[in-house]
Parts: structure tokens; sequence; C-alpha cells
């Protein structure tokens, strides 16, 4: 039987009438190293902070095209892992685990007159999309 869990996530969105240049974030993670079951992605680089942060003053203009930009964070309980108790009592045999997060995202918007609109997100086409942008960035 499927799992199925609910948790109610803020989200915030920036709304852009037009593009906007705006600073670059503090890291680029799509820059660590990373293996997406065919291949190395990023092998070349060292899998260290210095690789992914942005240099002071060296902002390269990133440009926000118009539209909405939403922003969400998964509760704490969800973003923290833990270490599962084995017989074995050797550290170094326990891995850690975190908890299931939801792939499918229900999202409700509400105007000021009181109307409701919703609609659903498939977080795994997402995953899919992002996966596809980054390849072709390569």
């Amino acid at each position: 039987m499927a799992e199925i869990l609910m948790v109610p996530i803020h989200l915030d969105a920036l709304y852009l009438k037009k593009d906007r240049s705006v600073v670059e974030t503090m890291a680029d993670f799509s820059r660590l190293p990373y293996f997406d079951g065919k291949r190395d992605i990023n092998p070349d680089v060292a899998n260290l902070s210095e690789e992914i942060l942005s240099q002071p003053f060296e902002d390269r203009g990133l440009q926000l095209q118009a539209g909405v930009h939403p922003h969400c964070a998964l509760p704490d309980d969800l973003t923290r892992g833990f270490r599962p108790r084995n017989g074995s009592g050797n550290e170094n045999e326990r891995s850690i685990s975190f908890p299931c997060v939801p792939n499918r995202w229900l999202i409700t918007r509400t105007d000021g007159s009181g109307g409701r609109r919703q609609w659903v997100v498939d977080g795994e086409s997402c995953v899919k999309a992002i996966r596809e942008e980054i390849r072709t960035r390569e």
C-alpha cells in the first residue's frame, strides 16, 4: 500500500511584469559533481564549497524572465537526516536516512476577493525538466 504524506508548505512568489536584472545566488549547486544514472556530471570539479560559491563583487548580472518565480522550503522535520539503529552497533554500517518528501504538489491560489484556483504540480516531471536543462547547458 502506498504511503500518503500531506504537508502544508508556505510558498512565496515573485511576480515580474518584465525581465529584471538581479544579483545571482550565493551558491550554484548544479556545478557540483554527481552521477545522473548514466554518466558523471562535472567530474572535473572538486566537491568543495569554494567550487560553487559566487565570488564577491563578481556578479554576472543574472536576468530573471518576466513571470512568476516561486520559492518554498520543506518543513524542518523533512530536511533532517537520521541514522536508524541496527543490531551490530557499528557506526560505519549505519547510513543516514531522510524522510520521504512529497513529489506532487497541490497549489491553491486565493485572490483578494476570495476566489480560488487550484492545480497540481508533478515533482517528477519537474526533476526531468531540470535534468534536461542541465544537459543542454553542458
